[in-house]
């Protein structure tokens, strides 16, 4: 899904959500996005961004907006997961995965 961010950019990733290809109501879900240094070590959070207001969330649109400041974390290898929180705080990891953060030109 994400594969890497140069350091210091905004960036938007758009979150589509569906079963079987109907859209997943996202009214009363949170998102939660993860960058982590170590996958299994909670200490190693480098930064965590919580979503609760959506695009378009009866038609299970969503996006996470980072800014530079978000982005601006040393470049290298890293961990990412982006988490749902239903209404009844039941969690679904929806990814992990690696991601690199890479030196822009800035």
């Amino acid at each position: 899904m994400l594969e890497h961010i140069y350091r210091k950019d905004d960036v938007v990733i758009p979150i589509s959500m569906s079963n079987k290809g109907v859209a997943i109501d996202l009214t009363g879900i949170t998102l939660v996005f993860i960058i982590k240094k170590d996958k299994e070590e909670s200490s190693s959070v480098i930064l965590e961004k919580t979503i609760s207001t959506h695009v378009d969330a009866e038609n299970g649109k969503s996006e996470i907006v980072l800014t530079s400041t978000d982005t601006n974390i040393t470049p290298g290898k890293y961990y990412y997961s982006i988490v749902m929180i239903d209404s009844l705080n039941y969690i679904n990891t929806l990814v992990v995965s690696d991601i690199e953060i890479r030196q822009g030109l800035r």
